[in-house]
């Protein structure tokens, strides 16, 4: 396991509500890699495409950076809101060392 002080910031990842998902991918690999973790998603959007994800699929992808002795906090965001992304912003800096977004996201209508 990582040590939690050894980390290089924290990262929004988003796109991450399924675990067969680019953005679960971006998510572990960049645990891996040290970063800490601030990740969102969209249920109702994964439903109304029909894409298959499990319902415990974030909350198993946070475990799993969370393992790998990272942060992971999730927090649901309808990113077709126009509010929504600054206070999913908002919410990832929380802890005083976001660095970085990275957008997995597919479109929001």
């Amino acid at each position: 396991m990582a040590d939690p002080d050894d980390t290089r910031g924290t990262i929004l990842v988003t796109g991450v509500g399924r675990r067969r998902s680019i953005g679960a991918g971006l998510a572990l690999g960049l645990a891996e890699d040290g970063w800490n973790l601030v990740l969102s998603h969209w249920a109702p959007y994964n439903l109304r495409v029909g894409l298959e994800r499990g319902a415990s699929d974030v909350d198993d992808i946070a475990a799993d950076c969370r393992a790998l002795g990272r942060r992971a906090d999730v927090h649901p965001a309808d990113l077709s809101d126009a509010q929504e992304p600054a206070r999913l912003v908002k919410a990832a800096a929380t802890h005083g060392d976001l660095s970085v977004q990275a957008r997995s996201t597919t479109r929001h209508l």
